[in-house]
């Protein structure tokens, strides 16, 4: 069982400044108990609570941004109520990171929308074993990094860090270690697909798990 400060301390967002590439390497591994998805999904804090405590150097006013202005486009809610449930989103999170603010506040809005969709906020600190297991494609541990999880807590899916559309140019810029050169290239197209990718592609998960068929690198290596 977690101590109320154990909680607090991984719960709430970290003062750190913006960062351009979103790997975590920072926390200790945590001593894992009999029913470790549960657990760590009840030491997350709901998404008003998360926004309300992102602090101004932790790209504050992006977070509002997208989740004033985002939405789910009805398509994609459609396809989101067809694909079973209920469903808990638990999304690894670090609230300077420039992949997780836009990416993160539209899945908020996918849980908002839908009764059969709950979304829990949790620290890099407390997901880092996720993030260790479910890597991106080139093998970083990273946030977000956002499990489906089943009425009974157990991993039906995942998504890793940022879309395909996304991925297919910034991992080349990450390689390179030119993100503070590029990361404005990459702001753009976030603001410009405004959500879309990320919600078409976590949809694609919870479509893939209601058919028993599940989308998550890593997975069978955590089974």
């Amino acid at each position: 069982m977690f101590s109320l400060a154990l909680i607090l301390a991984v719960a709430l967002p970290l003062a750190s400044p913006p960062s351009t590439a979103c790997a975590s390497d920072f926390g200790p591994d945590w001593a894992r108990s009999e029913d470790p998805l549960r657990d760590v999904y009840a030491a997350g804090i709901a998404w008003a609570d998360f926004l309300d405590r992102v602090q101004t150097n932790q790209r504050r006013a992006l977070w509002d941004a997208n989740w004033e202005s985002g939405q789910v486009p009805e398509d994609l809610l459609a396809r989101a109520r067809a694909a079973g449930g209920p469903w808990r989103i638990l999304a690894i999170t670090d609230p300077a990171c420039s992949d997780s603010v836009n990416t993160v506040p539209y899945l908020a809005h996918l849980a908002e929308a839908l009764p059969s969709i709950e979304i829990r906020i949790v620290s890099a600190l407390l997901g880092r074993p996720w993030m260790e297991a479910h890597r991106s494609p080139d093998g970083r541990a990273s946030t977000p990094t956002v499990l489906l999880l089943d009425e009974d807590y157990t991993l039906r899916g995942c998504w890793i860090e940022q879309p395909q559309g996304m991925a297919a140019f910034w991992l080349d810029v990450v390689a390179r270690g030119t993100m503070t050169a590029e990361v404005g290239r990459k702001m753009a197209w976030y603001a410009e697909d405004a959500g879309r990718s990320t919600l078409e592609e976590f949809i694609e998960v919870m479509e893939a798990a209601h058919a028993g068929t599940p989308i998550c690198p890593g997975m069978e290596a955590t089974r």
